[in-house]
């Protein structure tokens, strides 16, 4: 355990500092930022920016400004924000709540819908009920967010006027834009559920169950589900892990406080550091996540633990 341990926590630091360094000189590289945007805006001279850049440092060789960033980053310190000069950890702070609560709810969602659509698919199919379940996969898995999340707004709040179109703060005004991004996790979560349900109910020690004279809901619930679960518990890691890139749009469309707002205003002002500090955050929830799911593998399966400890 001390040894998969290890090799989780220099997992997750690779994978921080390889994506915090491709953002890093990816961002370096494009022309302007925020400083220079918001000082040409006032009048100020070519002179003046200049000196105002390299008070900051963003005159330097770009080898020492990334040295920089990596001791910073060492330290936890984000950096500040060019435009308003607050701290980057205080910016996440500020968002970081809202966006855990949209991303909870719709993940929660997920899962529910998921496993019950992949259920119902691989139970049912070609009846109609699993009929029904593999077109909200196809749905789910095809259709844009931003389409999905206009339809609903359309439907729910213009049309039937049930729910807030937009907004946050209440726990009706998440419902909506929870619901539509959970819908997307969903599909695949249910395309994966379906897999390994067919996959595992064509396994022997299924057959042999069934020959025993087993009940066909005890064959489900104790054999059949529980060795399934390996991979549906990764998928359902890996969607939580990019479920940060949903909340972007999805808070964008229903026009909701959280990460993908500030991560919207800091992209189009370019504000690097609020960037590189949201860059930062993806990583680290993508590589804990994983790091959780894969505990959860060495549980459900007695195998893989005595392989990570051999």
């Amino acid at each position: 355990m001390w040894r998969f341990m290890r090799d989780r926590l220099l997992t997750t630091l690779l994978t921080v500092w390889g994506a915090s360094t491709l953002a890093f000189l990816v961002l370096r590289l494009l022309p302007g930022d925020a400083i220079t945007n918001q000082m040409l805006q006032g009048g100020a001279s070519p002179a003046t920016i200049a000196a105002r850049r390299a008070a900051m440092g963003l005159e330097s060789p770009l080898p020492i400004q990334y040295v920089r960033f990596l001791l910073d980053l060492i330290r936890g310190d984000l950096g500040y924000s060019y435009l308003t000069q607050q701290p980057v950890n205080a910016l996440i702070g500020e968002q970081l709540g809202a966006t855990i609560s949209l991303a909870s709810a719709a993940l929660f969602i997920a899962i529910i819908l998921g496993l019950a659509l992949g259920m119902i698919e691989a139970l049912y199919w070609p009846r109609w009920p699993g009929q029904i379940a593999s077109a909200l996969n196809v749905l789910a898995l095809a259709a844009p967010i931003y389409w999905t999340g206009t339809l609903a707004i359309y439907v729910f709040s213009t049309q039937l006027s049930l729910l807030p179109a937009t907004g946050s703060g209440s726990p009706i005004h998440l419902l909506l834009p929870a619901g539509v991004l959970g819908f997307h996790v969903a599909g695949s979560i249910a395309r994966v559920t379906r897999t390994s349900l067919r996959r595992i109910q064509e396994a022997p020690f299924v057959r042999t169950a069934y020959a025993k004279g087993l009940r066909s809901s005890q064959i489900l619930f104790s054999h059949v589900l529980r060795a399934s679960f390996p991979p549906i518990l990764s998928i359902i890691a890996l969607q939580t892990g990019f479920l940060l890139g949903g909340t972007v749009i999805t808070e964008m469309i229903f026009v909701r406080q959280g990460i993908g707002q500030l991560l919207q205003h800091a992209v189009i002002d370019q504000d690097y550091p609020v960037v590189l500090g949201v860059v930062v955050l993806a990583a680290i929830t993508y590589s804990v996540v994983n790091t959780l799911a894969d505990i959860g593998h060495g549980l459900l399966d007695p195998r893989l633990r005595l392989a990570e400890e051999s």
